[in-house]
């Protein structure tokens, strides 16, 4: 049982790197669910995962909506900017 009104979920994925066949890159991205914590809900307890707690079936989540960032942000081609 979910015990605050917000969720916070995070999504790991491995994908193969660009630079490097051998190597393998992970994207962690944070989510915080702030409507439609019913549907998580409802995903959590009716879809069946295997061993891993993998989904059995692709659960997706399509045109969600984003919130707009607070700031602006960039990213710097030096090492130490």
């Amino acid at each position: 049982m979910l015990s605050s009104e917000r969720l916070l979920l995070t999504l790991l994925t491995i994908l193969p790197s660009p630079l490097c066949s051998s190597s393998l890159l992970a994207l962690i991205c944070n989510f915080q669910v702030v409507e439609g914590l019913d549907l998580v809900q409802h995903i959590e307890k009716n879809v069946r995962t295997d061993k891993s707690d993998k989904p059995m079936t692709p659960v997706v989540i399509d045109k969600c909506g984003e919130l707009p960032l607070q700031r602006s942000y960039e990213v710097s081609n030096s090492e130490y900017e």
